[in-house]
């Protein structure tokens, strides 16, 4: 997980998959499960998928974009409600029905719902005038459009790193010597901040 700096303002966190070379997208289904509810807190995220071969690029991108949660949570919808209840209770006097952590709630939210369009939804609410669903829906509309993006790094070269070894791997007669001044296979956003000259102490 990161900050990519370059890609808006302000920076988007971005979170990572590493393809672990299964033939199956199981184990990126388990983990957009595990972290379903972390994701739909964010207004703005981003998800970086990276393999070793573009396998399941767009295999991947459809079940992210399936699953990725359009709505953020709490939802509009039901948070826009909570608030018309809680103003009517005011309005009525009816303060033995909110406790202080309501109270709370509803003065945040008097001071975060001063759109117009909102304003005129509470009338005909509070005269049964329009149904439930309507207002909730209203709320979910008005409520800022959430950015979640995708999208995939390929790893050339390093399968080692990510995949499975086998059991009993044949030693190897030669070992290549890694050549330096290669191209970076990131882009700048996982490129590390600082370089091995850098890491190094300088002798006193």
């Amino acid at each position: 997980m990161f900050f990519s700096p370059e890609s808006s303002s302000p920076p988007v966190v971005t979170f990572s998959f590493v393809d672990p070379g299964l033939l199956s997208l199981v184990s990126f289904d388990n983990h957009l499960f595990a972290y379903g509810s972390l994701f739909s807190a964010l207004p703005h995220l981003q998800l970086v998928y990276i393999a070793t071969r573009p396998t399941h690029f767009e295999a991947a991108r459809e079940l992210f974009e399936l699953t990725a949660p359009r709505v953020s949570n709490p939802d509009p919808g039901v948070e826009g409600l909570r608030y018309f209840t809680y103003r009517r209770h005011w309005e009525n006097k009816e303060y033995g029905k909110l406790d202080a952590e309501q109270v709370e709630y509803l003065k945040a939210a008097k001071e975060r719902y001063q759109d117009p369009r909102i304003e005129a939804l509470y009338r005909p609410w509070l005269l049964g005038q329009i149904p439930v669903n309507a207002v909730t829906e209203e709320f979910r509309k008005l409520a800022p459009k959430r950015n979640v993006l995708f999208r995939t790094e390929l790893v050339d070269g390093q399968t080692s790193l990510f995949e499975p070894s086998p059991t009993n791997p044949k030693p190897q007669k030669e070992t290549a010597l890694v050549k330096k001044g290669l191209p970076p296979t990131f882009n700048s956003a996982f490129r590390s901040g600082f370089t091995h000259e850098q890491r190094e102490t300088p002798e006193k």
